[in-house]
């Protein structure tokens, strides 16, 4: 059985965080990928994630970052209870995070990586998390927002440490520039003229340079990130499908609904009774 201490949606550069309680055996009921990050933290108690056919067992006090696009399947033992922080995100600009930013880039795709950040980074504020919930509504939002920021920068200073990697992508700078614009402007009407000023670039040439380099049409990577968002929401959220289509960026929820069963398969609906089943 899978609980939830602590849940909440949160502004970038989080979308989902929560602390999950699992009594006994659990898992995902298929095996599949994100269009976020997700950052996995065992507080106790171990999981297996199986990426690719191999399995990476996680103890009590490692962390588990998986990149979008890392196809994966995550479950516990039967004979255990485990405890675990997951906090799913895109990214972050550098106004809140400074040079991590690039770190969080969600077009670096395909990397599964484990570290040990120190315990004192982590279960004191995850600990003040799960009390927060109890505080006064006007100074709650903030104080997790500080908390799981907090959580969020232990995690890539501990990851960084143990894997070093470049923290500015080979990605040209008008594409990169077109990409924190999406990410932060999804829900907006976007067109290729409207992405192509932005980048500095002819719409031609960008469209031809984002192809080459993201490996997919400008416009269709706007739809994936509009369908990651609605999927969130459904999983996550009680809202009525129109909210939800509001604001995942969908012109209208009819136009939304054949969207989503023509990339999944499932209505919406069907999508989130299917969720509801499998946790």
């Amino acid at each position: 059985m899978t609980t939830a201490e602590y849940h909440n949606f949160l502004p970038s550069p989080f979308r989902r965080v929560a602390v999950h309680h699992y009594d006994g055996y659990a898992f995902d009921e298929v095996t599949h990928s994100h269009d976020s990050f997700q950052f996995t933290y065992i507080l106790e108690g171990e999981a297996d994630f199986v990426i690719d056919g191999v399995r990476h067992r996680l103890e009590a006090g490692q962390l588990a970052l998986l990149r979008p696009g890392v196809t994966h399947h995550f479950h516990t033992a039967s004979h255990a209870v485990t405890r675990a922080y997951n906090c799913y995100g895109g990214m972050a600009s550098r106004e809140q995070l400074g040079a991590l930013a690039d770190f969080l880039a969600p077009w670096i795709k395909n990397q599964f990586l484990i570290a040990r950040p120190a315990v004192g980074d982590i279960h004191p504020p995850v600990n003040r998390l799960i009390t927060s919930q109890a505080e006064p509504e006007t100074s709650r939002h903030a104080t997790e927002y500080a908390l799981n920021l907090q959580i969020l920068i232990a995690f890539c200073n501990a990851i960084l440490a143990e894997h070093p990697l470049p923290l500015v992508p080979d990605i040209p700078p008008p594409i990169i520039k077109s990409l924190h614009f999406m990410e932060k402007n999804y829900a907006s009407p976007l067109n290729l003229a409207r992405l192509s000023e932005v980048s500095a670039l002819s719409p031609s040439r960008f469209s031809a340079l984002f192809a080459e380099t993201i490996g997919c049409p400008p416009m269709q990577y706007v739809h994936r990130q509009r369908l990651g968002k609605a999927k969130d929401l459904l999983a996550f959220s009680n809202l009525p499908l129109p909210q939800i289509a509001l604001q995942a960026g969908f012109a209208s929820p009819s136009y939304f609904c054949r969207s989503f069963k023509a990339a999944t398969g499932f209505s919406p609906a069907a999508y989130r009774r299917r969720h509801a089943l499998a946790t």
